[in-house]
């Protein structure tokens, strides 16, 4: 049975069948969206209406295509990498629409590869309901190495 544990950050060598799952800052989506964003380094809303579009469709299985997120304020606000128009997509979802962060979670989550024993999770404790929703029980740091059979825990007690 998959479990998870919430961590700061994950060991450098991952054991065996173990899975890592970071917070959604979705930078990697603003790259893949196949529209370039405007040359001229200020926002515009048309470019963050097509990233919201593109983030909602991959993550919401139930997007109609209509988004409740009002762009205006970050219209011509300058910008100068991806990860700066990711920190403004970013923040428009939390504040409208955190339900797509949590959509984003559990879509890393279904991505562990089949015999996953464990997943890490670096990101927030505010955004664990996706483990919740598909069963995945958590488990504390500390019994990390016990429970993927690294180290054996010591019987109290006489027999």
């Amino acid at each position: 049975m998959t479990k998870y544990v919430l961590v700061k950050s994950t060991p450098e060598t991952l054991p065996k069948n173990c899975f890592v799952v970071k917070q959604p800052n979705f930078v990697e989506d603003i790259q893949e969206l196949k529209y370039k964003p405007p040359v001229d380094k200020l926002m515009t809303a048309n470019y963050l209406r097509s990233a919201l579009e593109y983030i909602s469709r991959k993550y919401d299985d139930s997007f109609t295509g209509t988004s409740p997120l009002s762009v205006n304020d970050y219209v011509g606000t300058p910008y100068s990498t991806s990860e700066d128009v990711a920190k403004m997509v970013y923040a428009m979802i939390k504040s409208k629409r955190p339900d797509l962060i949590d959509l984003a979670v559990e879509y890393q989550v279904k991505q562990a590869p089949f015999g996953t024993k464990l997943i890490y999770f670096t990101g927030s404790h505010r955004n664990i309901i996706a483990f919740d929703k598909l069963g995945i029980e958590s488990i504390p740091e500390k019994d990390v190495d016990y429970y993927l059979g690294i180290r054996e825990r010591k019987q109290k007690g006489t027999f």
